[in-house]
């Protein structure tokens, strides 16, 4: 039908504004192609921005009006809605990026594009690290520096325990920063490469590395399958976290021999620990 013109105008206006990028729009020739039999990139590679998709009165303020940013609690907020009066043009600014987070978050959350990333406070790394996951062909690697708390954090759950079930993790080499392999990076934080494919029976981990030459190293990297990532954290499927082959091989041999201390919905009478808290 006929498209309101203003309508149409201010929609154009902001997704310009929000530099928004339409997938299938950008490359129809990708996205498109189900008679080739190869929907989706053959190759996605990357390093996505990491950041909490969360608006810091105490961060913006810090470069617009240092003096408000160091108030605490209420007094910030009055500081800050006196603007409105006071500095009309730093009120309306803050008032647009306010509104560009909660917009972001809305979409982010309620849009069905990243029903497994968008948990918690939400940051733009698991939304990415979704992305290139449905952006693969059927045939297709997808690999991406993000934060190793995407197979650890109870945030990331849910999308890491679906790369698991679904056959779909390829590795997770986890570095430490110690050396400054990222300069700009703080020292203790830890990051990984994470490689997704399709139909992989068993995925390789290393854990702790600080320099990239220890990847080549094999009593450092261990192989797992979505099995037994399952028995090994059967209410999380999170990864363990390990840092020699070793080491995998005798928490693997513990949990195929010893059942579980607690599984989640577990039947009480199949608890054989019977553990209470």
């Amino acid at each position: 039908g006929q498209i309101y013109g203003p309508l149409l105008g201010a929609a154009q206006t902001l997704s310009s504004k929000a530099h928004v990028f339409h997938w299938p729009l950008e490359f129809p020739h990708i996205f498109f192609a189900e008679a080739a039999g190869r929907k989706g990139f053959d190759v996605v590679l990357g390093n996505p921005p990491w950041e909490v998709m969360q608006l810091s009165e105490e961060e913006y303020f810090s470069l617009h009006l240092p003096e408000i940013a160091t108030l605490a609690g209420a007094t910030r907020k009055r500081a800050i809605a006196a603007l409105e009066t006071g500095f009309p043009g730093i009120f309306a600014g803050y008032i647009t990026e306010k509104r560009k987070s909660e917009a972001g978050n809305e979409f982010a959350r309620e849009s069905g594009r990243f029903s497994l990333a968008a948990r918690g406070k939400v940051n733009t790394y698991s939304l990415f690290a979704e992305l290139f996951d449905n952006l693969m062909s059927s045939h297709g690697r997808a690999g991406v520096i993000v934060p190793t708390g995407i197979a650890t954090d109870s945030s990331s759950s849910a999308f890491f325990a679906a790369l698991v079930g679904e056959n779909k993790l390829v590795n997770l080499i986890d570095f430490e920063n110690r050396a400054g392999i990222f300069p700009s990076v703080h020292r203790s934080f830890k990051f990984s490469l994470v490689t997704l494919g399709r139909n992989v029976p068993q995925a390789s981990f290393a854990f702790f590395l600080t320099d990239p030459i220890q990847i080549s190293d094999p009593e450092r990297r261990f192989d797992l399958s979505s099995s037994e990532i399952e028995l090994i954290n059967p209410n999380t499927r999170t990864a363990p976290v390990l840092r020699a082959r070793s080491d995998a091989e005798l928490i693997r041999k513990i949990h195929t021999e010893v059942p579980v201390l607690s599984r989640d919905g577990e039947i009480e009478e199949n608890d054989r620990w019977q553990l209470s808290v």
